[in-house]
């Protein structure tokens, strides 16, 4: 009822009212479900064929599983009953004795029952040859020989055959039959195809879809009706029956579209449902709740301090409203109740004073009493103490004692190390040895057979490639237990720099062109000509790199740079080698596993391209060695550039290499192997065909031993003198070492060229110790083998004509001779010189001396000094920074000690010569 206050203002009655709030969000609803229940159709509507589509190919994956389940066990059951069958005392001894016992043979296979059915028993001697049937008018032919072998060597427990007959079609089952864990002949029964009907299909098959089964693309029968439906084909897993399923897509719409009918009943229904419930919802939570604030705050308003506030409600807004009424009149009841408290309070801080004060006293009197006991503990605290020192010599005693257990323990592991070496170099001639012969095989087919498909010559090449990498992935396990067990030797020799890289540039180019890759070699600067490094290494670290550029690009380029990096920590000039490639890149957090073991930052796209995880460890490990390291620079989508750091420190006792080839280039030479007798030896039957064939296509005459001791005596029996003996160092009876040594004991001169699948460090040293001239390890390639014995035959001959051949070239005159290698030596005083120049940094004196050696270097037809020299003078001239002029020198002092480590060589050599 509206009212007006004492102020002037119209009360509550006076506003104007609305519609209530469960209307409101009654409608509200009612929008939002029409929406939804809309949409909701149209997506079922939409979606709906797809389902049906994904339901008949579920029905389809499901029937063809159980199909192939059903037929391989009907199959298996069958075996399991024909194999004990096959342990029947009476049937083993007549495919052993086929004349004895037949009468009885005969009773008894025709008692044999399968699963309640009786067929025809046959039995079948060790060479698949029948020996007795039960239906003596049916022609059997004999299994075929692959298959007799198969079951004979335990490949395949049984073979399953089809044939037909005047009336119906059988499938043979065929399984050993053997005595003393011998395979003595086999027992067979002919099924009726019939049965694969009647008791090989599930019971459950669809009446609307059509199967069909096969084995070995014989159709062995059709079921169901004939539909006009994709085939959905498979294979049973045990014993590869085929299977073609489909079904009907009809059967499936009638049901697709009564459920899309009862879906959008369902729909209204539950729609017409939750608007009822949302309605009587809103009535009981938000009318009712608010027409009860509306009444509390009524009473608030008439001076009521206590009105019957609900203090639980359904919603957030209308809770914080009711506490917010019970804040209003809870401050009118604290203003009272705040004096009684402060008066409470008084008295209890005068007990708890009270309190204090008696505590304090106590707290006096117990720590006398705690000092007392403080010295007790001491006293105690003593006498432990020397307790401890007697523990103390105990436990010395032990230290002692386990001290000498981890010396047994450190023994130990150096013995599990040495099992450890052992084991590899096992599992190398293990390895290794049929790779022999299956990467010469492959070769053999890819150059000796011109008539080959071009799909034959794609796989032929897959195998090769994946020969080859099993090839590489062994050395890379191999290399990493020789440098963890300190094995790795490293030959260190003057090398031409630029040649080294080019060499690599050379057998990574057909690699980088597979991808239509551009593979560059850049010089940033100036760079000496030579450097000391074992080449064999520095090969092996920058291919490592290379590959992995290639690997990881797929478009762009791989650049090989060369520049004079910054000098080592103790001062040493330093060699800068990169390898930039364009490719993937690499995140930061996967840089610290760059280089472990066994670990790839990308297993998936690792996994697609291949590796053991070893590269880049082994390349690391490798320059480590050779006194450099490896750094990296990297950034996801443009690319990554590995730096090889390697010393330019030149020693002077170090001989110079001056001839350096590519790894698949092989020396020419003039010996032919055109009626070369060579005896082969090699306990392997594939390799020694290998070698034969290998041999023969050159020309030679081939003798093959199959062991050491057969070798010796062949040598011994031979009409016609060897010419060479190729020898594999691992076989029975006599190995090659032995063999070796008998042969140089018996006078033998001729060459012996040492075949051995272990690599392990010492390998190749016990070979030569042995008395072999020239070491190959295993696989060996056609080229690299034939180039070896042409190598060792030139070496066997007299050496007369060689010489003759120098004497008849034309040299210079004796005294200009001596006069150039005397200017040579007199360098030294002018590297000398430079030194002292460059680390005063003297620029006008050192551009005097490079002036003066560029004029009469020139003059002595050294023509790399000389330009070096003018390289140093111009960069002084032209004021180039001081890294510049540096680096200038350093690559001058450089030509310079190379020019001495030649002279001093030459010099060697005559005095040798002389003396001889």
């Amino acid at each position: 009822m509206s009212r007006t206050k004492k102020d002037g203002r119209q009360g509550p009655a006076s506003y104007r009212r609305g519609i209530p709030t469960s209307w409101a969000l009654g409608c509200f609803l009612t929008g939002k479900c029409m929406l939804a229940a809309g949409i909701t159709i149209l997506l079922i509507v939409l979606g709906g064929e797809r389902v049906r589509q994904r339901s008949v190919e579920r029905i389809e994956s499901r029937t063809l599983s159980a199909i192939g389940h059903r037929l391989d066990s009907f199959i298996e059951n069958r075996i399991v009953i024909l194999k004990d069958f096959a342990k029947l005392p009476l049937i083993s001894h007549s495919v052993m004795q086929p004349e004895a016992r037949t009468a009885d043979l005969y009773d008894l296979m025709g008692t044999l029952k399968v699963l309640g059915h009786k067929h025809n028993m046959l039995l079948f001697d060790f060479e698949g040859k029948v020996i007795h049937s039960m239906d003596r008018d049916l022609e059997v032919p004999p299994i075929e020989d692959k298959w007799v072998q198969s079951m004979t060597a335990g490949e395949i427990p049984a073979r399953i055959e089809i044939f037909n007959s005047e009336e119906e079609r059988f499938c043979r089952i065929i399984v050993p039959v053997t005595y003393s864990q011998q395979v003595e002949g086999f027992l067979a029964a002919d099924l009726p195809v019939r049965l694969l009907h009647s008791e090989g299909m599930p019971a459950t098959l669809m009446e609307n879809a059509e199967t069909r089964i096969y084995l070995e693309d014989t159709l062995l029968g059709s079921f169901g009706l004939e539909i006009d439906s994709p085939w959905k084909t498979g294979v049973s897993p045990l014993y590869g029956f085929g299977i073609h399923f489909r079904i009907s897509g009809d059967s499936m719409a009638s049901g697709y579209e009564d459920i899309i009918g009862e879906l959008i009943l369902a729909l209204v229904v539950v729609n017409f449902v939750s608007l009822l419930i949302a309605i009587l919802a809103s009535r009981r939570i938000f009318s009712k709740p608010l027409e009860n604030l509306r009444h509390s705050a009524a009473l608030i308003s008439e001076a009521d301090i206590q009105p019957k506030v609900p203090k639980k409600q359904f919603l957030r807004e209308l809770q914080d409203l009711s506490q917010a009424f019970d804040g209003m009149r809870a401050k009118v009841q604290k203003r009272e109740e705040t004096l009684l408290q402060s008066q409470q309070q008084l008295e209890d801080r005068v007990k708890a004073r009270t309190a204090d004060l008696e505590k304090e006293i106590e707290d006096r009197l117990t720590i006398e009493g705690q000092l007392r006991k403080n010295s007790e503990e001491l006293k105690t605290a003593y006498q432990r103490q020397i307790s401890h020192q007697e523990q103390m010599a105990v436990q010395q005693d032990e230290l002692k004692t386990a001290n000498a257990a981890l010396l047994d323990a450190k023994q130990g592991a150096v013995e599990a190390n040495k099992a450890k070496t052992r084991f590899l170099a096992s599992m190398s001639h293990e390895i290794r040895t049929p790779l022999t012969a299956l990467l010469g095989y492959l070769e053999i087919l890819n150059s000796d057979i011109p008539n080959l498909t071009a799909e034959t010559r794609t796989y032929l090449g897959r195998l090769n490639h994946n020969a080859e990498h099993l090839l590489f992935l062994l050395n890379d396990i191999l290399d990493m237990s020789k440098i963890e067990a300190n094995e790795m030797a490293i030959q260190k020799r003057s090398q031409p720099l630029c040649a080294l890289v080019e060499d690599v540039q050379t057998l990574m180019s057909p690699r980088a062109s597979k991808k239509d890759l551009s593979l560059s070699i850049k010089s940033i600067g100036p760079i000496p000509e030579r450097i000391v490094t074992d080449k064999v290494r520095l090969k092996q670290i920058l291919l490592n790199l290379v590959s992995n550029a290639i690997k990881f690009t797929e478009v762009g380029e791989v650049t090989i740079a060369m520049n004079l990096g910054d000098d080592s920590p103790e001062g040493d000039p330093m060699l800068d080698i990169s390898v930039q490639d364009t490719g993937i890149g690499i995140s930061e957090e996967c840089v610290p596993l760059l280089f472990q073991p066994f670990l790839q930052t990308n297993i998936n796209r690792d996994s697609e391209l291949g590796g053991s995880g070893l590269g880049l460890d082994i390349s690391r490990r490798l320059a480590r060695i050779l006194g450099g390291n490896i750094t990296v620079e990297t950034r996801v989508g443009i690319g990554s550039t590995f730096t090889f750091h390697h010393p330019l420190n030149l020693v002077a006792d170090l001989q110079p290499e001056d001839k350096i080839e590519p790894d698949d280039a092989q020396e020419t030479s003039s010996t032919s192997l055109e009626s070369i007798s060579v005896l082969v030896a090699d306990d392997n039957k594939d390799n020694r065909r290998i070698y034969e064939l290998f041999l023969k296509a050159a020309g030679a005459e081939v003798t093959l031993a199959k062991d050491g001791l057969e070798s010796v005596q062949m040598y011994r029996e031979a009409q016609r003198p060897f010419d060479i003996i190729v020898m594999d160092m691992r076989m029975p009876k006599m190995d090659g070492y032995t063999a070796a040594k008998k042969l140089r004991g018996m006078g033998a001169t001729i060459p012996i060229i040492a075949l051995t699948a272990h690599t392990m460090s010492g390998d190749a040293e016990r070979c030569i110790e042995a008395g072999c001239s020239d070491y190959i390890g295993k696989p060996i390639e056609r080229e690299q083998f034939l180039h070896s014995i042409k190598h060792e035959l030139n070496k066997h001959k007299d050496h007369s004509h060689e010489l003759q051949e120098e004497e008849s070239q034309p040299s210079m005159p004796d005294p200009l001779i001596q006069l150039i290698e005397a200017y040579k030596l007199s360098l030294a005083g002018v590297a000398k010189e430079l030194n002292e120049l460059l680390s005063r940094e003297d620029l006008p004196g050192l551009e005097l001396c490079a002036h003066k050696l560029h004029g009469s270097a020139g003059s002595y037809g050294l023509p790399r000094v000389s330009q070096a020299a003018a390289d140093v003078e111009s960069a002084i001239r032209n004021s180039q920074p001081p890294e510049e002029v540096k680096a200038a020198t350093k690559v001058l002092l450089m030509g310079i000690e190379t020019l001495l480590l030649s002279s001093k060589s030459k010099t060697k050599d005559k005095g040798v010569t002389a003396n001889n």
